[in-house]
This record gives C-alpha cells, sequence and structure tokens, in this order.
C-alpha cells in the first residue's frame, strides 16, 4: 500500500487526465468490442489500437524516466484507433442518410455508433490536456537544515 501511496504523491495533475483517458480507453475497447462484435463493420485495428493506447500509457507510467511521455502513445494511438474507425464506418454512415442529413436519420444510428464516437473524442480529449500538463511533481528542493547537516557530515569526512 505504501509503494502506491508513493507512486501516486510524484504524480500530478497531468498524470490525472491522462490515466482518466487510459480508462476510457480501456472501456472503448470493451464498448467497441461488445457494439460490433459480428458486425460487417468490425475492424480489428480499432481495438488493437486501442488497447495499445492504454497498455503503453500503463507501462510506460510505471517507470519515472518514461513517465512525462505516457500521454503521448495514449493520443496517438487513439487518433489512429478513431481514424480506424472512420474509414471503417463511414460507408454505414453514408448510407443512413440516403434522403439527407435529418433528426430521423441520425436518430435512426446505432447507439454503438453514438457510445464509440463520445468515447473517441473523451479519450482524445482527455489524452490531449494530459499531454500539455506535466505528468510529475517536481522534485523538492532539500531544506537549509539539512544542506548544511549534510555539508558538516562532509567535512567530518
Amino acid at each position: 500500500m505504501q509503494q502506491i501511496k508513493d507512486f501516486l504523491a510524484k504524480k500530478a495533475l497531468g498524470f490525472y487526465f491522462s490515466a482518466a483517458a487510459a480508462v476510457l480507453a480501456l472501456v472503448l475497447f470493451i464498448a467497441y468490442l461488445i457494439g460490433y462484435a459480428g458486425s460487417e463493420y468490425m475492424f480489428w485495428g480499432v481495438p488493437v489500437l486501442t488497447a495499445l493506447a492504454f497498455l503503453s500509457f500503463g507501462a510506460m507510467t510505471a517507470f519515472d524516466i518514461t513517465a512525462p511521455y505516457a500521454s503521448v502513445p495514449l493520443l496517438l494511438l487513439s487518433f489512429g484507433g478513431l481514424c480506424c474507425y472512420m474509414g471503417s464506418i463511414h460507408v454505414y454512415v453514408a448510407a443512413s442518410f440516403p434522403d439527407g442529413v435529418n433528426m430521423e436519420s441520425i436518430l435512426g444510428l446505432s447507439p454503438a455508433f453514438f457510445i464509440t464516437l463520445i468515447l473517441f473524442v473523451l479519450v482524445i480529449v482527455a489524452a490531449n490536456i494530459g499531454v500539455y500538463m506535466k505528468q510529475l511533481k517536481p522534485k523538492a528542493a532539500a531544506q537549509p537544515a539539512q544542506v548544511q547537516s549534510a555539508a558538516a557530515e562532509e567535512a567530518k569526512q
């Protein structure tokens, strides 16, 4: 438990935005597989890129040297997943509007389409915010008393 506390004590606000994006990427992965399993619009690039986004964030966050950059692959892989999704779903969207864009056609779209699209937008926005914010708190400077005592220790030796 102390290791978890120490791990989280080093993290800045940007980490929490990115962690939220990673959790949403995991939810997106599951929702996509449920919503499009067996569908002709299922494209395996979408869940693979989404899973890689989640896993890369988790792996890079585990180490202090790579933690500041963990949001970048999360953002890029999620955006790649969105591009794959749009490439695989564009025929469905085009076929859903035979009489032009109107409210009836929009409401006739599949709930899986809306859920996937909303989750992708949330993941990309949160990851983008995380990219521009610090992931780690700055290391605290040594207190003057500690510096003096360390200097006294060195002088004795």
